[in-house]
């Protein structure tokens, strides 16, 4: 019997391309690279999960490729090694281009596993905003209560933003609060017309960003102390970050093993940053969360930068000034192992003193000024290890980066934290059809502002 078929099998393979083909070579790459945002209902504009959608676009797919457009990846190499990277491979890339520049050949589905679309985050709770928002400002924040409706406590284990009017959404921000703080967030709510209220910055409205105390009047000493056992975080609301997006961002699960902590009677504020510069349209996006009972290490999400870039106080240091025309102005900060923010960190974690934290995942946030970008760990013994290196910042594209493995940050350490900015009259904005003149710049909540902010998240090791 095998007489009989080996001469069709080998006129079969004869018939074959004897380069790449799709089912064999190209296929394990898209599905590894490309699928998790081309699918339906992913972020992509069109789907890359089979042989005919993917022969529909060829040449858009290698022209992408070719520029390395995409996939996007704007973490340089050599910095860390990242668990959820989508950089493609030197030898990924030419075999792409080689089996495009074939002319795309399907090859048989028999070579290798049919290519199935990359196993999507699905959550187990998908929370809207309570009622839809039609923002009005050129920059309108609007923040609204979500409730988790949990019975039990539980942890939060992975988290996605659903923006619904996408062009207009600067951000998504999901803030956890505590349970005894929700009379205040009511009382914001019912204190302004339409859904919710406006919330810069944090998410509390204008006066109402103090409960009891006024921190511009406390003694510096004082309100370092107060930042290490939590007081002042209590003072602006008992809050703290649950997940965030920003363009170009995808949701997913938190490492393994580790998750935010959240009680029955807590709730959720979602602040939305809306930019109407394309127009005004209403929004009622959603966030998503997957839940466990129990988790091997509880975690915490921080945003970090310097205080002095944030709050006009003068004795915190000076501005983050970004003057008109300079085309490469870099601002930089520093966050002590053992300084306030670790000390709130392990404090809220209900980690000894002087214990090391665990940094499993970085992200970078800055506006549309935004060049460069870098963050890494200073150690006491003079070495360093590199968190994220953004040569060549795309606001359209903001990531999360993910290390394969956690990285320690003892108490003797600092993370260091620098962005670069280009302000000059050729990197400006359109206006009414012509690019604006540049201005002087410093940190604000509008996107003609602009930011530098760290965000990390921690746990224990």
């Amino acid at each position: 019997m095998g007489r009989l078929f080996a001469p069709l099998a080998a006129l079969l393979a004869a018939c074959q391309p004897q380069g790449p083909t799709y089912h064999a070579d190209a296929a394990p790459i898209l599905e590894a690279r490309c699928v998790a945002c081309h699918q339906n209902g992913a972020i992509g504009p069109f789907s890359l999960t089979s042989y005919d959608e993917v022969a529909a676009v060829k040449e858009l797919v290698a022209d992408s490729v070719e520029s390395g457009r995409m996939p996007p990846w704007q973490a340089a190499d050599g910095c860390n090694d990242y668990a959820n990277s989508t950089d493609l491979t030197p030898a990924e890339k030419e075999t792409l281009l080689a089996w495009l520049d074939a002319g795309a050949p399907e090859g048989r589905p028999v070579e290798t596993v049919q290519a199935k679309p990359a196993p999507r985050f699905e959550p187990d709770l998908v929370l809207p905003l309570p009622e839809r928002y039609s923002p009005t400002d050129l920059d309108d924040y609007r923040c609204q209560i979500v409730d988790p409706g949990l019975a039990a406590p539980a942890y939060v284990t992975g988290f996605v933003a659903l923006p619904d009017a996408v062009q207009v959404v600067h951000h998504v921000i999901a803030f956890r609060v505590k349970g005894e703080q929700r009379t205040r967030f009511e009382d914001m709510d019912a204190g302004f017309d339409g859904p919710g209220w406006p919330c810069f910055g944090a998410p509390t409205a204008p006066g109402y960003d103090v409960v009891d105390i006024d921190l511009s009047e406390v003694p510096l000493t004082e309100l370092l102390a107060m930042f290490e056992n939590g007081e002042a975080i209590d003072a602006l609301g008992g809050f703290g970050w649950l997940g965030s997006w920003a363009p170009g961002g995808q949701g997913g699960f938190f490492p393994e093993g580790t998750g935010i902590p959240l009680q029955p009677d807590d709730f959720l504020v979602v602040q939305m940053h809306y930019n109407t510069a394309s127009g005004t349209v209403s929004d009622q996006s959603a966030i998503g969360i997957t839940v466990a009972n129990q988790v091997e290490r509880p975690a915490i999400v921080v945003p970090y930068a310097d205080p002095a870039w944030i709050a006009d106080l003068p004795f915190l240091g000076d501005p983050m000034t970004i003057p008109a025309g300079q085309a490469a102005v870099t601002h930089s900060t520093g966050m002590d192992g053992d300084g306030p923010l670790f000390d709130y960190v392990r404090s809220q974690l209900d980690m000894p003193s002087d214990a090391p934290v665990a940094i499993h995942s970085v992200a970078q946030h800055m506006h549309t000024l935004g060049r460069s970008g870098r963050q890494v760990v200073e150690h006491g013994d003079g070495t360093e290890t590199c968190l994220v290196d953004i040569p060549d910042w795309d606001f359209d594209w903001q990531s999360r980066y993910v290390f394969t493995e956690p990285v320690v940050l003892g108490p003797d350490d600092e993370v260091v934290l620098s962005c670069t900015w280009d302000n000059s009259p050729a990197n400006q904005p359109v206006v009414d059809g012509s690019l604006a003149e540049p201005v002087d710049v410093e940190w604000g909540e509008g996107t003609r502002d602009e930011m530098c902010l760290g965000i990390l998240y921690l746990t224990e090791l």
